[in-house]
């Protein structure tokens, strides 16, 4: 569901919103958070169906949704008429999807510590 959520607030007409405060990196600040919710989710679905441990699994599944920011930034590049696609973009995106990462390989590892106790 948060994926169509990305997809669809990615794709709509850009907005510029004046702020009473200057913050240049709001942007990237979404889209990381946008990328992590989105990887932490399907992280979080993988260890309901017990596949959390599935390494692979999950740098797979990681690597689609990097794939899906990808997709997404040269749609806004080729068809959205009023968004570009940007490399820092993408590279935010990417940047929430690792944070993603490492938060649950660190909650595996906890999780596999108190198991061990």
């Amino acid at each position: 569901m948060w994926g169509f959520v990305v997809l669809w607030l990615s794709l709509l007409p850009k907005v510029e919103v004046d702020l009473p405060f200057q913050f240049k990196a709001i942007d990237k600040f979404v889209h990381i958070s946008f990328y992590w919710i989105l990887s932490c989710c399907l992280l979080y679905g993988q260890l309901l169906n017990g596949k959390i441990r599935q390494e692979g699994t999950n740098l797979m599944l990681l690597l689609l949704v990097v794939l899906f920011g990808g997709i997404i930034e040269l749609l806004q590049n080729y068809v959205v008429i009023t968004r570009t696609g940007e490399w820092a973009d993408f590279a935010a995106n990417t940047l929430g999807v690792i944070l993603a990462y490492f938060l649950f390989k660190k909650i595996k590892e906890i999780s596999n510590k108190v198991k061990n106790i």
